[in-house]
């Protein structure tokens, strides 16, 4: 008889599958459509995978990534990224850190903003 520690719970599937659709979310809503405004090589079509969360009836939300390019008024560029509803800020940020290596920080929807002290944050920028 398999000792019940040895078996992933229930909830433990969840959050794997969950983490899995969050991330292929993300790749398909940022890293593909975002691509050359992020400063990134685009995404083959064959990258892209089909199991991501569908637009929600209660919409969505804009996150700004912001980048270690400049704009002309000397401040970190941000581009504008909507996202379904679903996806929170901390999978959001997680993700955004792991996987878009030009970007600096996050502005999340309410406004508050993260900044990433080990990477190259433009000196006319302010650190939140």
């Amino acid at each position: 008889m398999p000792h019940s520690e040895s078996r992933q719970s229930l909830s433990t599937r969840h959050e794997l599958t969950r983490t899995t659709q969050v991330a292929a979310t993300l790749h398909e809503y940022v890293r593909v459509r975002c691509a050359h405004k992020l400063g990134l090589p685009a995404v083959a079509p064959s990258e892209v995978k089909l199991k991501y969360f569908q637009p929600a009836v209660k919409g969505s939300k804009v996150f700004k990534i912001m980048l270690r390019e400049t704009t002309t008024s000397g401040t970190a560029k941000q581009v504008t990224v909507r996202v379904p509803a679903k996806i929170r800020t901390m999978d959001f940020y997680t993700w955004v850190y792991a996987n878009i290596p030009t970007a600096i920080g996050i502005v999340t929807p309410n406004g508050r903003s993260y900044n990433w002290g080990s990477r190259d944050v433009p000196e006319s920028s302010e650190s939140v």
